[in-house]
């Protein structure tokens, strides 16, 4: 059939229109990269106070990294969280405190940085208006400090610098205070426990620092540590490095000087990590200066556990949250067929909805540790408050129950261990954290843990609070590709 001229103009008229008001779904159907504070809709500008929750969609095929910065009404812009994991689903980034930061027009701002540092930019409009009220959302028992960090902070090795933290390191450090030249510098000595981080970084384009650890001086199996945005003028404290989340061995520490074209000048020292060995059952040794040496008597020195023993190829995997059906039940089978064992850090009313689960976990030879009663922030809570969420989860549990706890997001303070202690549980934590709650992908979580194993590490895994099937997935590949490389699989706490 052929057409006039006039037809086809029309036909032509008809396809621009619909294409005009055809509904623009593709963005959020494909994953796109995007960012958006959480209920508030991609498209209209949300009004929030409060504390708020943002997420997003961060990948690339060359994906390094993401950023995620609030940029202010007054051109200011302080970092918010930063991932090393790409978000290849939506995911939640951060956790805001909004009532830290002026009422007014403000932007967020995510990077998707690439291997080669150039990056893509997303931006999302939002109103803060608190008018002078606090918080009134309590998703958060406690507000975070800000800038905050995706993933659980003391666990992973995406530690991020709070306002505070970027203060001190205007403080001069220990002589030589003079030195002005650009680089990173720790003791020549081998290092225990935690370590300050001392360093110079400065530059005409100046944009941040950044210190990461290289595992065996790999670059392939670099690690985040630390960031600031604003320039370290003479030798002055960086951060700190808390030295048992690591293997012993030659490592490096390095300092990267960022410009605003996001080229970099790069500065490393080579250290030595000579924590004092574990016991082959994963308790601290007796006269450790890294822990107390299992002393209940007093709370004097108390220090949370990173990681077990070191003395033979030995890994700790731990699940928390659970138990929650069905993912629980399939971690199960999968140790079961690798003939691994591993701890169970359960919330306590969980344990108490499924006694049934609990009885079969230990009847495997697996470890229960206490995860509180409701998986609320430990941190700053009196002494009764703090007993019941244990007793309580330790009642749940029943005969089964190991003398191990896990603080809620791995926060802690002074009381934290003071309380612990006295209720006669070791704070065990983690060496290993690939962030798996935010669901980055099977490869992604898999792949954080295999390239970052070492003898005695504590991985932190997850078998509730929401969709695991990621997690028993990348659990499978993580047993296999470790059975392999001669490692055997224990509980921690039994």
């Amino acid at each position: 059939m052929r057409l006039g001229g006039k037809w086809v103009g029309v036909v032509a008229f008809w396809i621009f229109a619909s294409l005009l008001t055809m509904p623009l779904t593709l963005h959020a159907e494909e994953n796109s990269n995007y960012v958006v504070v959480e209920g508030a809709g991609k498209t209209q500008p949300p009004v929030v106070h409060g504390i708020i929750h943002i997420s997003g969609v961060a990948d690339h095929p060359d994906f390094r990294k993401w950023q995620l910065d609030l940029l202010l009404d007054s051109q200011q812009e302080t970092s918010l969280a930063v991932g090393e994991d790409p978000a290849p689903e939506v995911t939640r980034l951060a956790e805001v405190d909004t009532g830290r930061y002026p009422d007014g027009e403000h932007m967020l701002r995510l990077r998707i940085v690439h291997t080669d540092l150039n990056y893509d930019e997303y931006l999302s409009p939002v109103t803060f208006a608190n008018n002078g009220r606090v918080a009134t959302n309590t998703a958060s028992a406690t507000p975070l400090p800000q800038p905050t960090v995706a993933s659980t902070p003391t666990g992973t090795a995406t530690a991020t610098a709070t306002p505070s933290a970027t203060a001190t390191a205007t403080a001069t450090a220990p002589a030589p205070s003079a030195s002005t030249a650009n680089g990173i510098f720790v003791s020549d000595k081998p290092l225990q426990g935690s370590v300050e981080v001392f360093g110079v970084a400065l530059h005409p384009q100046f944009r941040k620092w950044q210190v990461d650890l290289l595992i065996a001086g790999d670059q392939t199996r670099d690690t985040f540590i630390d960031f600031g945005e604003e320039q370290v003028l003479t030798r002055s404290k960086l951060t700190t490095l808390e030295t048992t989340r690591y293997p012993n061995g030659t490592h490096v520490l390095r300092l990267r000087v960022v410009h605003s074209n996001m080229n970099y000048d790069e500065y490393i020292a080579q250290i030595v990590i000579d924590n004092p060995l574990v016991s082959s059952n994963g308790l601290p040794t007796s006269g450790s200066p890294v822990y107390n040496g299992g002393n209940t008597s007093s709370t004097a020195g108390v220090r949370p556990i990173y990681r077990g023993a070191g003395d033979e190829a030995v890994i700790y995997l731990t699940f928390d949250d659970g138990p929650h059906a069905p993912y629980t039940e399939q971690i199960l089978a999968l140790l079961a067929r690798y003939n691994a064992k591993a701890t169970f850090f359960v919330v306590g009313r969980a344990a108490q909805a499924s006694p049934a689960t609990i009885k079969a976990i230990y009847e495997a030879g697996h470890g229960v540790g206490n995860h509180s009663w409701s998986h609320r922030k430990l941190v700053g809570l009196s002494a009764k408050t703090f007993s019941d969420e244990m007793v309580s989860t330790s009642n749940a549990i029943g005969s089964y129950a190991a003398s191990c706890m896990r603080p809620p997001y791995g926060a802690t303070d002074a009381s934290t261990y003071s309380y612990s202690t006295n209720l006669g549980y070791s704070v065990v934590l983690w060496s290993i954290d690939p962030v798996d709650w935010k669901r980055p992908g099977v490869n992604a979580i898999a792949n954080h843990v295999l390239n970052r194993a070492f003898p005695g590490a504590i991985v932190v895994l997850h078998d509730g609070g929401g969709d695991r099937s990621q997690t028993v997935a990348a659990t499978e590949i993580i047993l296999r590709e470790l059975s392999a490389q001669g490692y055997t699989f224990k509980a921690y706490c039994r």
